[in-house]
């Protein structure tokens, strides 16, 4: 009947949307009661006349619009506006109508997520499923569908507010990946960290909350992202480094959840200081016209030779003013000297600026701090142990 009533909307705009219902694919566990879509009004009738064969650019602006002033009997009725083409193509003027889905769905949760409108989220997400269910390998077609919006959505919902459509995301997105390979699961690993990362520094525990409770990532996990965050931070897609202030709601949350205590904050807290020494030494060097060196150089014999893991190189000039680079390669104990075309081996000694070697070595060590170990025990929270260091 719930499907009867789904198709007749298209026909009649006067009928009211199906209120949640089970899933396999969708997790809305406990949200029920979020989950409505009330009758439509007499200026809902009104307008909905008006749009009814909207463009679906007018459709997407109309839609964003009913999902952030919470109008989600608009919301249900413009995701199913069925997507057509007017028109003739050979005179022109061919328009696309309705609702055309796909980054219109992407776009419309990361709304719902600004302003946690659940229901809106769920239209989205079952306008995703209901798209798949006529396919071919129905099943694996709706899995993959559903669990793209969700995985696209995590990291942009974790720095919104909404707690509820985060909680929906999550618990549908933890559903659907049981089934994945060992390398799918570390992206996954890398992604949630990205989450969780974005999401304490924003001050949305409740997000994290729904990452440990739904097991997205485990206790040992969240303690690495913290400790990642330490680091470069656009290794994990950011355009700068996560402040202190940033970073102090994240460790709040860890001791609140009893995944850490206040001996691990203060062993955190000296790590963190010898981090960001190294990383100033990073930026100063960087400054400096340092970088890592890709290159691939002839050995004395004439054999090319990959760069390897500790090959940096910087450019300068020589006596006339020209260029010159310096290629150091400090597990191979080798130095190229480089003019226009022509790579020279060279031994350390024979490099012009003597201290050019150390800064060398200063630059490649900024980009390898050494990380404390994790150490748990069943019932205890995690501690850090240093190399040297006899506990755990």
């Amino acid at each position: 009947m719930l499907e009867y009533i789904w198709k007749k909307f298209k026909r009649d705009a006067s009928e009211v949307a199906p209120e949640a219902e089970p899933s396999s694919y969708l997790n809305i566990a406990g949200q029920e009661q979020d989950i409505s879509v009330p009758a439509p009004t007499r200026a809902d009738r009104r307008w909905a006349r008006k749009i009814r064969n909207a463009t679906t650019g007018d459709v997407a602006s109309a839609l964003i619009s009913a999902i952030e002033t919470g109008q989600n009997w608009r919301v249900w009725y413009l995701i199913n506006r069925p997507l057509r083409e007017t028109g003739h193509l050979l005179l022109g003027g061919v328009k696309s109508l309705g609702f055309d889905g796909n980054l219109r769905v992407s776009e419309g949760l990361a709304k719902a997520a600004e302003t946690d409108n659940v229901t809106a989220a769920y239209l989205l997400l079952k306008f995703a499923e209901k798209k798949q269910t006529s396919c071919a390998d129905a099943d694996d077609a709706v899995r993959q569908e559903i669990e793209h919006y969700t995985r696209s959505t995590l990291i942009p919902a974790a720095e919104k507010p909404g707690s509820g459509v985060f909680a929906l995301i999550a618990k549908t997105f933890a559903q659907l990946t049981d089934s994945h390979s060992t390398l799918h699961r570390a992206e996954q690993q890398m992604m949630l960290a990205q989450a969780a990362i974005r999401a304490a520094a924003r001050g949305h525990e409740a997000h994290l909350d729904a990452i440990l409770d739904n097991n997205l990532l485990q206790p040992r996990q969240f303690v690495e992202a913290y400790m990642n965050s330490f680091y470069y931070q656009r290794v994990f897609g950011g355009d700068r480094d996560i402040t202190a202030e940033e970073r102090k709601p994240f460790l709040d949350w860890l001791k609140h959840r009893g995944i850490v205590d206040e001996t691990f904050a203060e062993e955190a807290a000296a790590v963190e200081v010898r981090v960001n020494g190294q990383k100033e030494i990073y930026r100063q060097s960087l400054a400096r016209g340092w970088k890592s060196s890709e290159r691939w150089l002839p050995n004395d014999d004439g054999t090319v030779v990959p760069p390897g893991a500790d090959q940096v190189e910087i450019c300068s000039r020589d006596k006339d003013g020209l260029p010159l680079t310096y290629v150091f390669n400090y597990s191979a104990n080798r130095v190229h000297k480089i003019k226009g075309e022509l790579a020279q081996a060279v031994e350390f000694t024979q490099v012009c600026d003597a201290g050019l070697a150390q800064e060398g070595r200063i630059f490649l060590d900024s980009m390898r701090i050494d990380t404390p170990e994790l150490v748990w025990k069943k019932g205890q929270p995690f501690r850090l142990r240093f190399k040297g260091d006899a506990r755990g």
